[in-house]
């Protein structure tokens, strides 16, 4: 598996390590981009359907090629869509963006041992923008409610010579 699958997956196993946040976000409610249907988005949704949280991969903050006479670094990030389909701020927005920030907090255990090439690569984790609102119909589908988008980093590392001996 290459080093971005694996981290998408592994964002995944990080945000279910929190069993609050897994209860909160019913499994069909789990957008993945990883897994067998050619389009897991839902174009409407239910009151059934929310909280509905989706992982995203944004492409890269940076990419240093020649960080060093040997390693070469990524930044890439990731963004999660939370939409509520609440208005109460302690029941919808506050009580799974709480979780979130919480299973965060154990991304050196989740993210940390992974490896390519037999090598560990994944080297920091950073939350680097978070937005919430009310009227974000696109995120919302346009159901009432509380829609946050949470964008993190994850600093990413690699020996040079390892990337050229994979092409």
């Amino acid at each position: 598996m290459n080093p971005f699958q694996a981290v998408y997956d592994a964002l995944w196993d990080l945000v279910l390590t929190s069993t609050e946040l897994a209860t909160l976000v019913k499994e069909g409610n789990r957008i993945r981009f990883d897994k067998t249907a050619r389009n897991p988005l839902k174009h409407a949704l239910q009151v059934g359907d929310v909280p509905e949280l989706i992982l995203l991969p944004l492409g890269s903050q940076s990419a240093n090629l020649s960080a060093s006479s040997c390693t070469t670094h990524f930044h890439r990030q990731y963004q999660f869509i939370l939409a509520t389909g609440d208005l109460r701020l302690a029941e919808g927005l506050d009580t799974v963006s709480w979780n979130l920030l919480c299973a965060f907090a154990n991304w050196r255990a989740v993210l940390g041992p992974l490896t390519w090439n037999e090598k560990r690569f994944v080297q920091g984790f950073d939350i680097t923008a978070i937005t919430d609102g009310l009227r974000d119909s696109e995120n919302n589908k346009n159901l009432n409610g509380w829609s946050s988008l949470l964008t993190v980093s994850v600093f990413m590392q690699f020996r040079t010579q390892d990337l050229i001996g994979d092409l």
